[in-house]
């Protein structure tokens, strides 16, 4: 019988199968060879020189030669070890074949490897040749037996097994047989006592034999395919196995009550959860039948408590029953799968747990075509599955990284919720979109740009209403945080279809006034869009879930004592593992096929009541200096100068109110409000960011907040003199997030690719300066895709710009040159449009 095959080799590949049949001596010769399990020992001569050889086997992959030749030193298999193998084996296979011959049967050489035993038993190294039994006839094995290995007169191959209800006796098989070793030390760990004359060993006693069956039966007959006698044969048919039975029963929720259990042939569960706490792996049934408890489904039922349970409606070892909501369907599933129970769930248990596991059977949600079509894969998958989960009443996370459009795939989602293909109930709805009070504007532009069919709501602001929503019946209503929480009673009074939670950050704290108000609320469903779902820890996770799906997520536990952090571990693990299906994650390199090489977005800020007034001030004077001065019959040059200084002071009013009025608030400028709501986000989800401004003033603020907020950066501005040294500072070091850059001194000729998102903090009116900007970081040498935003004012003269860059790019580009302002071809008459 062969040991394990050594692994192909340059030694090898000489050695045919009729070369080890017929016996040949390889070169070099070997003498004095023993097996002495796991070692094939000998002496080899070679060359004039005389090698002592070990071959140890007991890795079967990677069999290692002690010799002391150069290549055995080096723990190869050397051509001595080799020599010792096959000068073992020569006259055994010979003898084999000869037997084969003599039966008229071809010799076999599969081998097969056997599973590993039940728990106790020893491993073995070896595996199980499918020709075993072509050995068992000849009694063929070298060296002199010892007195425990020498098998019975019948000895071969395989365990020999007899006996009945009250007793066992096994023999075991020849030394070389691959699973000797741990049958024996499975008969030992087990209470079997050797009998010296017979060399059988026997276990007695019908509580010890029915206990042993049950746990190692299977090992017996599948991978020592022990050879039982006729009679035992006939006991163990007259046994059962109990096996895991699984059954559901729907809810009208959508959810099923689940039951596993142990069936043992109609014995009760409660004598079956006796017996097992007895210790006792059997059970006698109806007509006195025995039915096994195999000790591993009685694992795999309690395995399935510890994911599943919960601490709810299982009353013994051998049964598991719990209500399963709808939310809980794909973990539950997964943990059958995992757990290898087998299990059928039920045709619409598949229907709402499949597409969460398997994004490409998802189906087409009613978006209509012109908006389906302008997304690109990945935001079609995105809207689909948010439909998906808002169709089986559930909610989730969309967590795509910054810049992959989790706004626009959220309203296409709206779009579905609204369209005419929908359900009458979900079209005549109110959903209920909540943001950070500086991206209001930005999401009420962006809706009507991608979806203008949605009816919009904007509750914000001082002036808005109180009637609870009566005139709006149908449609999104977008308000804020600090709105919601002023109005959470108005906002109560609804039932919403749906409510969707932009920027999650704002209820990590389950505590903060936010999170209680927005839990508040009653939803259908409940949606979240955030980059970052985890910032310091699964906390973080956990109450985003208390808001997407009450109640789904286990509380936390309060273990004490030993084993405390083992347990939190396992809650961390099943945490993560019931909130997979809820979370979809695109990072920008897992989608890099589909996206541009840079990503260009506008986020629009809306002005509070203080700077509202402030702009207006200045707007009104602005049309009365120029009023008076074209009474005053000036020059078309003087007007034009004019005219640019006053729209210089809007755009200055829009970016920094401060570099006009020095006492206006920090707190009231809502473009520095979303300045820090998009590095926040940045930072949390690994970015890093240049900040371009053409203002070095405004530079000098920005560097005061990122100072006040304990923000660490660099800076270049017309004042640095050594500008390659500061970039190369912010390329080396990682923990510092953010880099002030002047348009003039560094917009061109710098390579900063230690950054993937540029900042306008004022809108650039050259599109090329703008795309020069950008390309400090989008150059060869940058690894990730790079992320444009501008930050732009509503109702200011930067939303009129930015209409105009599109509209008339050449004007534009002569207009806002500064060297070129006096000269400058636009029309006086154009530049006065601006200011309206």
């Amino acid at each position: 019988m062969l040991p394990p095959q050594i692994p192909d080799s340059e030694w090898l590949e000489s050695v045919s199968p009729t070369t080890l049949r017929e016996g040949k001596v390889l070169a070099p010769a070997a003498t004095d060879v023993v097996w002495d399990a796991p070692f094939f020992r000998g002496a080899v001569a070679d060359g004039g020189s005389l090698f002592r050889v070990a071959l140890d086997l007991r890795s079967r992959t990677f069999p290692r030669a002690e010799c002391s030749c150069e290549t055995g030193r080096s723990r190869r298999v050397c051509r001595h070890a080799l020599a010792v193998y096959f000068a073992y084996f020569a006259p055994l296979l010979a003898a084999a074949e000869a037997a084969c011959r003599a039966a008229e049967k071809p010799l076999e050489k599969e081998a097969r490897e056997p599973r590993p035993p039940s728990a106790g038993a020893a491993k073995s190294a070896f595996p199980r040749p499918a020709s075993a039994e072509h050995f068992s006839a000849g009694k063929i094995f070298a060296g002199t037996p010892s007195a425990e290995s020498a098998a019975p007169a019948q000895g071969n191959f395989r365990a020999e097994i007899d006996g009945g209800s009250a007793w066992l006796s096994v023999v075991l098989p020849l030394p070389e047989a691959p699973f000797r070793a741990a049958l024996r030390d499975l008969l030992k760990n087990s209470g079997f006592a050797l009998d010296a004359r017979s060399r059988r060993w026997f276990l007695r006693g019908e509580h010890e034999t029915l206990n042993f069956l049950a746990a190692h039966r299977d090992f017996l007959e599948q991978d020592c395919r022990a050879a039982f006698s006729p009679a035992f044969r006939k006991f163990l048919r007259g046994l059962r196995t109990a096996e895991i039975r699984c059954g559901t029963l729907p809810r009208g929720d959508g959810g099923f009550d689940f039951e596993a259990r142990l069936d043992a042939g109609g014995v009760p569960e409660a004598e079956i959860a006796c017996a097992a706490a007895r210790g006792q792996r059997y059970v006698r049934g109806k007509n006195g039948v025995v039915v096994l408890l195999p000790p591993e489904r009685l694992r795999k039922i309690s395995a399935l408590r510890e994911r599943l349970g919960r601490g709810e409606n299982f009353a013994t070892e051998n049964a598991f029953r719990r209500r399963l909501s709808a939310a809980e369907l794909a973990s539950a599933e997964d943990a059958l799968s995992e757990i290898g129970v087998a299990f059928t769930p039920p045709e619409t248990w598949r229907e709402r747990s499949a597409a969460l596991r398997d994004l490409s059977r998802l189906a087409r949600p009613p978006v209509p075509e012109a908006l389906f079509s302008r997304l690109r894969a990945y935001q079609q998958i995105g809207a689909a599955w948010l439909w998906h989960l808002h169709e089986n009443g559930l909610g989730g996370i969309l967590a795509d990284e910054m810049g992959l459009g989790k706004t626009v795939q959220a309203i296409a989602f709206f779009a579905a919720l609204f369209s005419e293909e929908s359900s009458a109930e979900t079209r005549d709805s109110r959903a209920l979109l909540v943001v950070p009070a500086a991206l209001t504007e930005n999401w009420r532009r962006e809706l009507a740009r991608f979806a203008p069919e949605i009816p919009v709501r904007v509750h914000h602001g001082q002036k808005r209403a109180r009637d609870a929503f009566a005139s709006f019946p149908r449609g999104v209503v977008l308000t804020s945080y600090a709105t919601l929480a002023a109005d959470v009673e108005l906002f109560g009074a609804c039932a919403w279809r749906v409510i969707v939670a932009d920027e999650a950050q704002q209820i990590k704290n389950r505590r903060s006034r936010n999170a209680r108000s927005l839990k508040f609320l009653r939803a259908d469903t409940r949606f979240v869009l955030t980059g970052t779902p985890i910032e310091n820890s699964l906390e973080d996770l956990r109450s985003l879930f208390e808001f997407i799906l009450p109640g789904f997520l286990p509380p936390t536990g309060t273990a004490h004592g030993a084993g405390t952090a083992e347990r939190r571990e396992r809650e961390r693990e099943n945490l993560r593992r019931l909130a997979a299906p809820y979370i979809l994650r695109r990072t920008k390199s897992a989608v890099a096929p589909e996206l541009p090489p840079r990503i260009e977005q506008t986020l629009w800020c809306r002005f509070g009541d203080a700077q509202a007034r402030l702009y207006a001030e200045w707007k009104t004077r602005s049309r009365e200096e120029f009023f008076k001065l074209e009474m005053a019959g000036a020059s078309d040059a003087r007007l034009r100068a004019a005219t640019f200084s006053q729209l210089l002071r809007l755009r200055q009013i829009c970016t920094e109110p401060r570099v006009v009025s020095p006492d206006f608030p920090e707190a009231e400028n809502a473009k520095l409000r979303a300045f820090r709501e998009l590095l926040d986000e940045a930072r949390a989800g690994g970015h890093r960011m240049l900040v371009f401004s053409q203002f070095v003033s405004v530079l000098d603020f920005l560097a005061d907040a990122l100072e006040a907020d304990g923000v660490p950066f660099c800076r270049i501005d017309g004042s640095t003199r050594e500008r390659a040294r500061e970039c190369d500072r912010f390329n080396a070091s990682p923990e510092i997030p953010v880099f002030l850059i002047s348009l003039k001194a560094g917009g061109v000729g710098l390579n900063i690719t230690g950054a993937d998102v540029v900042v306008h903090y004022d809108p650039w009116w050259n599109p090329a300066a703008e795309a020069q900007a950008t390309d400090r970081a989008h150059r060869i040498g940058q690894t990730r895709a790079v992320t444009s935003v501008k930050l732009a004012v509503a109702d200011s003269v930067e939303e009129r710009v930015l209409f105009l860059q599109r509209e008339k790019r050449r004007l534009l580009e002569e207009l806002f040159e500064a060297s070129a302002a006096e000269n400058a071809k636009i029309s006086l008459a154009e530049m006065r449009e601006l200011l309206k």
